[in-house]
């Protein structure tokens, strides 16, 4: 019986929320791995990374519902800029600004 392995671009971090940990993390995916995690205690590393994968699921939402790219605040089209460097994006720049 043949066993499968995982992908060999994916990788898993035990205990995500330690500093060292994230930072490994973070390096593995900015160099195309997908990148998993679990960690025992809540942190603001986990919430970080929790918010984001909302942020994440919130943004496949709108591509599902073709209102991907349109800010949430105005109705307006988020710049591609800003798409660019925050896929996951809600707000165009001038309604994000008005929020920071």
């Amino acid at each position: 019986m043949k066993t499968s392995s995982p992908p060999k671009n994916n990788v898993h971090f035990i205990g995500i929320g330690g500093i060292g940990m994230s930072a490994l993390a973070r390096w593995f995916k900015a160099h195309g791995y997908l990148v998993t995690g679990s960690d025992r205690e809540k942190s603001s590393t986990t919430d970080t990374l929790s918010k984001r994968l909302e942020d994440i699921d919130t943004a496949l939402l709108n591509l599902e519902n073709n209102t991907y790219g349109v800010c949430t605040m105005c109705g307006m089209k988020i710049e591609e800029d800003r798409l660019d460097a925050n896929p996951a994006a809600q707000t165009c720049k001038m309604c994000m600004n008005k929020i920071a």
